[in-house]
């Protein structure tokens, strides 16, 4: 028998400029969505990991107001497979938006 579990990742793909509320909101529902389903009966097979990430290059991703989180990277180092992929919040500014290579 295999106990080792299979892991779905959960991608909050971060364009720059975006707002905490657009990138927050979802992350921690998707925790908290884990953490519950954990408690109350755990997930056979398979386990769920989120990952936040960036439209560049760069694991500093600037929001809008002026604050800056760090995701794990660009989307470019993805070596894992999407089993779920959020788009968070565009920003109004069309040089921020993430470009056709980004959503192919």
């Amino acid at each position: 028998m295999n106990d080792k579990k299979q892991t779905r990742h959960i991608v909050l793909l971060v364009p720059h400029y975006s707002t905490l509320l657009d990138i927050c909101g979802p992350f921690d529902v998707f925790q908290k969505a884990i953490q519950y389903s954990q408690e109350a009966s755990p997930l056979p097979g398979f386990t769920y990991q989120t990952h936040v990430v960036s439209t560049r290059r760069s694991k500093r991703i600037e929001m809008l107001g002026g604050i800056s989180i760090l995701g794990e990277g660009s989307y470019k180092e993805i070596d894992y497979p999407i089993d779920t992929l959020i788009i968070g919040g565009l920003s109004h500014h069309p040089e921020y938006k993430p470009g056709k290579e980004v959503l192919a």
